[in-house]
C-alpha cells in the first residue's frame, strides 16, 4: 500500500519541499486497504491522513479509467488537482495537508475530468433556467475553472470542444441539454474593474447569463482561500485588480456568483 500511495505522489508532482513531511506521514498513518472514497469522511481534519487516503483512492480511480478505455493523460491532468488543494491547504495549515474533499471526491469518483483548460462535471443542476427548460436536478455538465496557464479564449473553446466530444464517445448514455458555470468570473458587474480585453471578461462571454446570486467568492480567488471580508484590512493587494476590489469592498460593495449556460 505504502508503494501505491509513494507512487502517486510521485506521479502527480508534488514540491520537493513537502517531501519529509510526506514521508513521515507515509510511515506514522495506518491505511485501511478497505477504504474508499465514497466511505471516506469528509469531515476528517487530519490533512495528512486525508492526503495518503486520496492518493490511494487515486489507483482504483485508474482501474475505473482502464475499464472505460480512458486516456491516462486526462487521468493524471485530473488528479493534479489534489497537488493544488494540498499546497493551498498546507498554506492555511502551516503544515501538511489536504482539504476541500467534497470536491476532490468528484475527479476520484469519475465524475469531473480536465479536458485542456477547463474541468467539466457530471452533475444534478442546483437552479432551474426556465429560458432553456432546466428543472433543478436536471442533467448537466458543469464548467469550472482551474487555477494555472492564462485563461485564454482559444484555449477554453478548445476545451468545450474536447468536452462534447469526450462525453459523446465515453458516456454517450449521460443526457445533458447545457453546460453551465457558477463562479464570480460570471459577476456582470466586473467590467468595472477589469480592461476591457481581459482574459476574464472574454471567458464570462462564451456564456449566457441567466442568474446573479450576492457572493464574496472572488475574495478567496484573488487574495487567500477561505478569507473574510472584515479581514482584508490585514491584506495587501499585489495586483492592481486587487486594490481594486479591496477598496470596493472596504466600502460596502456587493459581489455575485454569476450562473451561466452554453448550448450542448
Amino acid at each position: 500500500m505504502k508503494n501505491t500511495i509513494r507512487k502517486w505522489y510521485s506521479k502527480l508532482g508534488f514540491p520537493q519541499s513537502m517531501d519529509k513531511e510526506f514521508d513521515r506521514a507515509l510511515d506514522e498513518i495506518k491505511i485501511n486497504d478497505g477504504a474508499t472514497v465514497e466511505s471516506y469522511n469528509t469531515k476528517e481534519q487530519n490533512g495528512k491522513k486525508n492526503l495518503i487516503n486520496f492518493l490511494y483512492f487515486c489507483d482504483v480511480l485508474k482501474e475505473k479509467y482502464k475499464s472505460k478505455n480512458l486516456p491516462e493523460n486526462i487521468l493524471l491532468d485530473t488528479l493534479k488537482d489534489i497537488v493544488t488543494w494540498t499546497k493551498t491547504w498546507s498554506d492555511i495549515k502551516g503544515e501538511l495537508y489536504l482539504g476541500e474533499l467534497e470536491w476532490l471526491k468528484r475527479h476520484l469518483e469519475m465524475k469531473l475530468f480536465k479536458l485542456g483548460r477547463l474541468q467539466f462535471c457530471i452533475a444534478k443542476s442546483e437552479f432551474s433556467i426556465p429560458e432553456k427548460g432546466l428543472q433543478k436536478g436536471d442533467n448537466i455538465i458543469e464548467v469550472h475553472i482551474p487555477e494555472g496557464e492564462p485563461l485564454s479564449t482559444e484555449e477554453c473553446i478548445k476545451s468545450l470542444d474536447n468536452a462534447r466530444r469526450f462525453f459523446e464517445r465515453y458516456f454517450p448514455e449521460y443526457n445533458y441539454s447545457l453546460f453551465t458555470c457558477h463562479s464570480w468570473l460570471l459577476d456582470t458587474s466586473l467590467d468595472e474593474f477589469l480592461v476591457p480585453d481581459s482574459n476574464s471578461l472574454k471567458f464570462a462571454n462564451l456564456f449566457k447569463i441567466a442568474r446573479q446570486d450576492p457572493s464574496d467568492a472572488l475574495l478567496g480567488y484573488i487574495f487567500k482561500w477561505g478569507i473574510k471580508r472584515k479581514q482584508l484590512e490585514d491584506c495587501t493587494p499585489t495586483t492592481s485588480l486587487a486594490v481594486k476590489i479591496k477598496s470596493a469592498a472596504e466600502n460596502g460593495r456587493i459581489f455575485y456568483e454569476g450562473l451561466g449556460y452554453i448550448e450542448k
